[in-house]
């Protein structure tokens, strides 16, 4: 999917795996570093994102990560996962959506929109009814994109920051409310 030459979004490959781990490390400590402890943000990216941990999720067949590329490398990134849906989803078959991050410079110029038009159109390829996903209760930008998106929330789930145990809201929302919501121009410039 090509965006007026600007970026374009990709299936990522193996190949990858070096470039996404640098790219993954640096939106998370963006998104999340001012907020928490520095020593737990690099322990989760320790572990979460080094080369070999991208390998393994770029060979997982249950799992997609999808790339936005513009001239300058990698703008923003999405991983879409079949996983065992939290209990508060109840329309299956759904899919997880277990990341999206765009660089903070390309934040509000449509980025975040198409890749999540392209995780929509996944979530179809993979015959998903529902997408669901988990956002920490501190996140009110995002929060905000997904409601926008039609999305509610529908449990909660603990999420293991380095030594900061911290809540995630559990949301979830039909694949088909999505794709409409995303061709509103109210979606546009909520959270990406």
């Amino acid at each position: 999917m090509k965006n007026q030459n600007l970026w374009e979004i990709q299936q990522a490959s193996i190949e990858d795996a070096n470039e996404l781990a640098v790219f993954a490390a640096k939106a998370f400590r963006d998104a999340f570093g001012a907020m928490n402890a520095a020593s737990d943000v690099e322990a989760y990216c320790a572990h979460a994102f080094t080369p070999e941990a991208q390998g393994r999720e770029l060979s997982d067949g249950k799992m997609t990560t999808l790339v936005v590329r513009g001239r300058g490398g990698i703008l923003g990134y999405a991983q879409i996962q079949e996983a065992k849906p939290h209990v508060g989803v109840r329309d299956l078959p759904a899919v997880l959506l277990k990341r999206i991050y765009v660089d903070q410079k390309w934040l509000g110029r449509g980025v975040g929109k198409s890749l999540m038009k392209a995780v929509a159109a996944e979530a179809v390829n993979r015959g998903a009814r529902t997408l669901w996903l988990t956002v920490w209760e501190r996140n009110p930008r995002a929060i905000h994109f997904y409601t926008r998106l039609g999305m509610e929330t529908v449990g909660d789930d603990d999420f293991l920051l380095g030594s900061d145990l911290q809540r995630d809201l559990v949301m979830a929302g039909s694949v088909d409310t999505i794709i409409a919501s995303l061709s509103t121009p109210e979606a546009s410039g909520t959270a990406d």
